[in-house]
């Protein structure tokens, strides 16, 4: 069985949200994606949010676990840090939906990540994994994890096989070459960055990032990325946020109606008390409608550029040459 691995090892450059990572996977295929946490001896795997007994797919204090198509794996690393690895095999339409996968201590979850799961039959063989997921004019960068430092620092797309597929290969800690970065950070996990911005789908594809030479590198690490105009079959927030905005104006509207009602009929009575020749004290109060309107705040999840300090200048055939 071939088992594709996606680290969640990248970031999305966005204000302080919890974000939600999205990835399509095979209808019939397998899918595997690794969770990386610092510590914790129970290892969790639920659909939503582990809140409900029900969604509770697998929870164990061992480092293997499996429950009909879904299985964990756990294994530590040299950095201290852990890798949980969630399986879901014979993927169907019914697992699309969000999934959590984390370490706590007992009944308590502790630290974790929240991702979504959408089963493709047409973009995707059955082969391929599930597939980090995003929409043209996005930015990302992922982290090149299980490679072992070297002087030199690589970015290549496809096979990375020809002169051609190589986007950036420098000895500097950053370097820059049209949409394509990459960024070393020592001390970091894991060290190594590479970004691309406004994405379009002519970027759907392998990619692979590393240190040594591109055309033998000494340490790699491939990536796939997918690459769609929206993100179909997806909840739909725009019906209940117009119809929220609708009631809020028929009850402004209401608000309105009566007050502009209430002046009337008390100019209205006032006008007849004027008019006849009864004592009558009658003390009228004016009802101030009093609105208030809330702007809706907006968050882009489209990542801002990092501030790159060089370009990329060098030829990548002159640098190879050496």
């Amino acid at each position: 069985m071939k088992v594709h691995h996606v680290l969640f090892f990248f970031f999305l450059s966005a204000p302080a949200v919890h974000a939600v990572f999205l990835y399509t996977g095979p209808e019939g295929g397998n899918g595997t994606l690794d969770c990386s946490f610092v510590s914790g001896s129970t290892k969790f795997f639920c659909k939503n949010d582990c809140k409900g007994k029900e969604d509770v797919l697998i929870k164990t204090d061992g480092s293997t676990a499996q429950n009909g198509r879904y299985s964990i794996k756990y294994s530590d690393s040299s950095s201290g840090r852990g890798s949980l690895h969630v399986t879901i095999t014979h993927l169907t339409q019914s697992d699309s939906g969000l999934y959590r996968c984390g370490l706590g201590r007992g009944l308590v979850l502790e630290s974790y990540t929240d991702f979504e799961v959408r089963v493709s039959d047409e973009l995707l063989d059955k082969t391929s994994g599930f597939i980090y997921t995003t929409t043209q004019g996005q930015s990302l960068t992922w982290g090149c994890s299980y490679t072992v430092y070297g002087d030199r620092k690589f970015f290549c797309k496809d096979q990375c096989q020809k002169l051609e597929d190589v986007l950036i290969y420098t000895d500097k800690d950053t370097a820059q070459n049209g949409r394509y970065s990459i960024l070393y950070v020592k001390g970091s996990v894991p060290g190594l960055h590479v970004s691309i911005s406004q994405l379009t789908k002519v970027d759907s594809g392998w990619y692979g990032c590393g240190y040594g030479n591109p055309l033998s590198p000494d340490s790699f690490y491939r990536f796939q990325v997918l690459v769609v105009d929206g993100l179909p079959d997806g909840p739909d927030y725009s019906v209940p946020l117009v119809v929220c905005v609708l009631c809020l104006l028929v009850v402004f509207l209401l608000v309105i109606f009566f007050v502009m009602r209430r002046r009337k009929f008390g100019s209205i009575g006032k006008g007849k008390t004027n008019q006849t020749n009864t004592e009558v004290s009658v003390t009228y109060e004016n009802d101030t409608a009093a609105s208030t309107r809330e702007d809706s705040a907006y968050q882009s999840l489209s990542p801002s550029t990092r501030d790159q300090d060089q370009t990329y200048t060098a030829l990548v055939k002159t640098e190879l040459s050496h």
